[in-house]
């Protein structure tokens, strides 16, 4: 019997987690979303991030809703960090910062362009100390431009970018009511810091990455928005996703469902829906045709489903595989089978702060898996820990906090 050599785990971080990315010490400086959700993902991944705060915290913190005086929203964003709580006002403080990133793997930032330059913590400060230093800037705009300086928020650049105007649809133009945007790049950022580790693994240096939410957005939301402007030399009118509406909804007695019916899919679901009259209709008699009038073909399968429960539907689509689901509320979502199934979220026990629901980590590893080993770290939790990782001294570290450079 041939023996097989079990598969190498990853090895164990400073941080006592892991996986992927074990053995990785990532640096944020970072407030809010963006920079906060990229590193999370890095963290997930058993990277040990660590969260540089000034002295009154992530502003986050301050956001509601509270429980025991922990904010809900910091929780879902910084969870598997560690925090140190570090005035970079004061010249103690930038060079502890600065000692700790000539010792990091990735620093990863959100500020305004030039911000931490002027503090002495820009990429051509410290790559000369840390040549294999990978430098992830999250910022509105780019580097430089018209627009360098302006403010930048997620509701401004679906703006920017024609989304709103593209879902207004017949009417106004309209807000996706969630940060998308911020979210959008922090994928991105992600995704850019774990290439930019493979350059530096094959062999390369470390290098400084710019992810702007104008372009990170305008990549991920416009290319089938666009698709009728393509072709420069030959404009195509129509057939882009201006003239096409495919986010229509079905109704039912207790809310609504969505879903898309491809020419494919057609006869399957009218004939669940006791509608094969639709068939025949020439509205539906092609591939185009169904998606060209989608919205009538939704209309005329609510004459079937206003009758019907939701959970009733639901049911149906899964007996017939039909490309139909539920519009869930969140509680409804929490207690969909599917969700529950996955492990979609989990209820994350902490001795302090009580059960707390976080979603998962957005892939399952086989070898090396993702998850969530430490709740959002309280301001400052491990800076005394952090620093002596770092090889300074506690004569040192209680000096600088009684500079207040620490906290």
């Amino acid at each position: 019997m041939k023996q097989t050599t079990p598969p190498t785990l990853p090895a164990q971080g400073a941080n006592g987690a892991v996986g992927p990315l074990s053995g990785i010490t990532v640096l944020e400086f970072a407030t809010n979303a963006a920079g906060p959700l990229c590193t999370q993902f890095l963290s997930d991944l058993a990277a040990d991030v660590i969260k540089v705060e000034p002295p009154q915290g992530d502003p986050v913190r301050h956001m509601p809703p509270f429980h025991k005086g922990q904010s809900g929203l910091f929780a879902q964003f910084n969870r598997n960090k560690r925090s140190i709580a570090v005035d970079l006002t004061q010249p103690a403080g930038r060079e502890l910062a600065r000692h700790l990133a000539q010792r990091a793997d990735v620093l990863v930032e959100n500020a305004r362009p030039g911000v931490l330059d002027k503090l002495g913590l820009g990429f051509a400060d410290l790559q000369p100390d840390n040549p294999r230093l990978v430098y992830l800037s999250i910022n509105g705009y780019g580097d430089d431009g018209p627009y360098r300086d302006m403010p930048a928020y997620d509701q401004v650049i679906q703006g920017l970018t024609g989304f709103a105007y593209q879902q207004g649809g017949e009417g106004p133009p309209s807000l996706i009511r969630a940060g998308i945007v911020d979210k959008t790049a922090s994928v991105f950022g992600a995704l850019a810091v774990v290439s930019a580790l493979l350059h530096v693994k094959s062999g390369g240096p470390g290098q400084r990455i710019n992810v702007n939410l104008l372009d990170a957005y305008s990549a991920f939301a416009l290319p089938e928005q666009i698709s009728s402007m393509t072709f420069r030399d030959e404009p195509t009118g129509g057939g882009g996703g201006s003239s096409i509406n495919v986010f229509n909804l079905l109704e039912a007695k207790d809310g609504y469902a969505s879903g898309l019916v491809q020419y494919r899919q057609l006869h399957d679901t009218c004939a669940a829906l006791g509608r094969e009259d639709l068939l025949e209709d020439p509205r539906f008699g092609s591939t185009g045709a169904v998606m060209l009038n989608q919205q009538q073909l939704f209309e005329e399968l609510s004459t079937v489903t206003r009758t019907m429960t939701k959970a009733e539907l639901a049911e149906l689509a899964i007996a017939h595989r039909l490309p139909i689901a539920p519009v869930n509320t969140y509680d409804e979502y929490f207690d969909d089978p599917q969700v529950r199934h996955n492990r979609s979220y989990v209820d994350f026990p902490d001795p302090e702060l009580g059960p707390m629901r976080l979603i998962s980590p957005f892939a399952a590893f086989s070898a090396s898996p993702a998850r969530i080993y430490r709740r959002a770290p309280r301001l400052g939790e491990h800076t005394t820990e952090v620093l002596r990782e770092a090889g300074l001294s506690d004569p040192i570290i209680e000096k600088a906090r009684h500079e207040q450079a620490i906290s």
